[in-house]
């Protein structure tokens, strides 16, 4: 996921007026940050990627282009480091790169603000004067490179998932009930690791049922309800039909 021959990119372009562009820029800012600590990203490092020796557009286009990049991080109070020289030929960009478990840093989230093709395309809208004016173009990737992305959040969450983004977000194995469960609590989580052997082998989750219903070995053990790490969430609160524990810290009171 990481290096792939060819990769899928959240791309998009917003077409603005000159006078809109550090509006913007806020905007996509925001979007972009907000997504970052959804997906549960806290470090990350910013850069402001400057004019390249070779470049397309005046200098007036570059040094409007990058004050607006620049004025939209210190708004929203971001550190940033300036990166000169490693903006694109058609104009400066906002660089995320973002951590992994590893402490390795991976480009993902851009914006760029492009002079040049509105220019190359003969661009225009009609202002409130009666006259045509070029537009700008802002490039935008929120995630960048999705696969690479994945690959990173797999990483960052060392395959123990949320639970609102988690494939399995809870497995639900029947028991000999409660009393029996909480009889012995050794023994109770030593049968749930039999489970989630189990679910580490890739055994879906519906046939690990199927053996708890045919196979004596498997009737004859308590378990109680697992996570999707397969830890054990609790057996409280089973009688009225609810788990009291959290799974993973973020559903309590889960309705089973």
């Amino acid at each position: 996921l990481m290096r792939v021959r060819g990769f899928t990119q959240d791309d998009a372009h917003i077409f603005c007026r000159p006078d809109q562009l550090e509006d913007e820029i806020l905007r996509v800012l925001d979007f972009v940050t907000n997504i970052l600590r959804t997906f549960g990203f806290d470090r990350y490092d910013i850069f402001l990627s400057t004019k390249p020796e070779k470049a397309s557009g005046s200098d007036e286009q570059w040094e409007v282009a990058t004050a607006a990049l620049r004025k939209a991080l210190e708004s929203r109070g971001l550190p940033y480091a300036v990166d000169p020289g490693e903006g694109v030929f058609y104009g400066p960009k906002i660089d995320i790169k973002i951590k992994d478990a590893l402490d390795r840093s991976w480009q993902c989230s851009t914006i760029q603000v492009d002079f040049h093709n509105p220019t190359q395309f003969k661009l225009e809208y009609v202002a409130e004067d009666g006259k045509a004016h070029q537009p700008v173009m802002v490039h935008r990737a929120l995630l960048g490179s999705l696969e690479r992305f994945f690959g990173v959040l797999v990483e960052h969450y060392a395959g123990a998932f949320p639970l609102w983004l988690a494939p399995v977000q809870a497995v639900v194995v029947p028991g000999k009930g409660v009393a029996a469960c909480q009889a012995g609590v050794d023994g109770t989580h030593k049968n749930q690791m039999l489970v989630f052997e189990e679910l580490k082998k890739g055994t879906d989750p519906g046939r690990i049922i199927e053996l708890l219903s045919v196979d004596p070995a498997f009737q004859s053990r308590q378990f109680g309800i697992l996570d999707l790490q397969g830890r054990s969430a609790g057996h409280s609160g089973l009688g009225n039909g609810y788990v009291s524990q959290d799974l993973q810290g973020q559903v309590p009171g889960t309705r089973i």
